[in-house]
């Protein structure tokens, strides 16, 4: 039997002891967000999420969509990594990109 804890596919985050707090959390990364997704977008980027653009999407629409992805992926995916995702992407100025 192979050890799936290897696989950051099949990850799951451990549940926080401070629900709310990691909400808040969370909720303060999308809106930091917010104004990179902006800026991307001026420079002719366009952030998709399964497909669905985050431009002009509130903290919470970007929460949801975060969301999604981890109900049709049954894995994990958190604002805490798309975060330094998109500051990266913000500072190469990538044109065009594709990410999966």
């Amino acid at each position: 039997m192979t050890d799936l804890t290897k696989n950051p596919d099949l990850r799951l985050r451990d549940k926080p002891d401070d629900f709310f707090g990691d909400w808040k959390w969370r909720e303060g990364l999308a809106e930091l967000m917010v104004p990179i997704i902006g800026r991307l977008y001026r420079n002719g980027v366009n952030v998709l999420m399964y497909g669905h653009s985050l431009i002009n999407q509130s903290p919470i629409e970007i929460m949801k969509s975060h969301r999604f992805i981890r109900r049709v992926e049954d894995t994990e995916i958190s604002e805490l990594e798309t975060y330094p995702f998109l500051q990266r992407i913000e500072l190469k100025i990538l044109k065009i990109v594709r990410l999966i």
